[in-house]
């Protein structure tokens, strides 16, 4: 698969030229816990601050760092011309600035490879082939195998899931006599014993409110089945996980 082989290559070749291009403007931001913008007034939310760079190439360049300057991950958003697609590489980073997991993203069809680490050996991987296809791999080459779900991320059912939202959700008629639309990003505790601990509004300031409290009013009524998301190690562990709900206007 070409994508694994050209991943290492797009990751220097994006990160290490950024000093030779020209910055076209800069915005920072403050994010909440789950990453998405806050209003620069509520502190209490504050968790990380975001740099955005937007390059005179067109490319983005993205850092964030935590309250205390220390960078938690950073990003590029571009073009890959040898693969000839639009992508998103980001690297993630822990406490001492080492690297914890390494991404290349296709943003024209959602395909993906992650790659973990620890203590700079690489110990985990998952790749996204589409169509809810999932190859995972863990410490040893022959441990790779075929999934339905990322399985370092929480997950539930999907079909289940879909089919609740189908027949429950309504568009609330507030958001609809003022054309508002947009999508809720639900963000969902799961424990390492598959129970939803907690949900909430991950984007509520970027989302009207009386759409954001229909997704929560809907997925409410979902009673599980919740799988917890499991280390390189293959144990559970508590981890949030994430459920756009779109709202759009015919």
């Amino acid at each position: 698969m070409r994508l694994l082989f050209t991943l290492a290559l797009w990751t220097l070749t994006f990160f290490s030229t950024l000093g030779q291009e020209k910055i076209e403007k800069q915005k920072v931001t403050f994010l909440n816990q789950h990453f998405y913008e806050i209003s620069e007034k509520d502190l209490e939310q504050r968790a990380y601050k975001r740099v955005e760079n937007q390059l005179k190439s067109g490319e983005r360049m993205i850092w964030i760092f935590d309250l205390e300057n220390r960078m938690v991950s950073q990003l590029k958003i571009g073009f890959n011309n040898v693969e000839k697609f639009n992508q998103e590489i980001r690297e993630e980073f822990d406490e001492n600035n080492a690297l914890k997991t390494q991404t290349l993203k296709n943003l024209d069809n959602g395909k993906y490879i992650t790659f973990y680490f620890n203590e700079g050996e690489k110990t985990g991987q998952v790749t996204f082939l589409g169509d809810r296809t999932y190859s995972i791999w863990r410490t040893e080459l022959d441990s790779e195998q075929s999934s339905n779900r990322d399985e370092f991320k929480p997950g539930l059912d999907q079909d289940k899931l879909q089919t609740l939202f189908i027949n429950n959700l309504d568009y609330p008629n507030s958001a609809r006599s003022t054309r508002q639309s947009g999508t809720v990003e639900l963000a969902l505790l799961i424990s390492k014993e598959g129970e939803l601990k907690q949900v909430e509004v991950a984007n509520a300031y970027l989302i009207h409110k009386a759409l954001a409290n229909e997704a929560l009013r809907v997925i409410r009524l979902y009673d599980g089945p919740f799988y917890p998301a499991l280390d390189t190690n293959g144990n559970p562990i508590e981890a949030w996980m994430y459920i756009p709900v779109r709202f759009k206007l015919g």
